[in-house]
């Protein structure tokens, strides 16, 4: 059972090291550092979500909606107030 999990550990952190590579972004290898690494990513980018990754924060909605809504509203940073 172990060796199991020990392999589905494996496999995950050799998924993500490939996903990550395809952005450019190298992971140092081993466990211990491997997380430490995701961890100060992490925190280093979650104040650079894009618009649509922010909206789809909101319950009820999804990916088609807000890429919608960035589309149809644009820039809202050129509107002066909410309305």
């Amino acid at each position: 059972m172990r060796e199991r999990l020990i392999g589905a550990r494996t496999a995950l952190i050799n998924e993500v090291h490939g996903l990550m590579l395809e952005y450019g972004i190298v992971l140092p290898t081993g466990v211990a550092k491997f997380r430490q690494a995701v961890v100060e990513r992490l925190e280093a980018d979650k104040d650079k979500l894009t618009a649509l990754s922010r909206l789809m924060t909101i319950p009820g909605i999804g990916a088609i909606t807000a890429t919608a809504l960035v589309a149809a509203v644009g820039a809202v940073g050129l509107c002066k107030n909410g309305r």
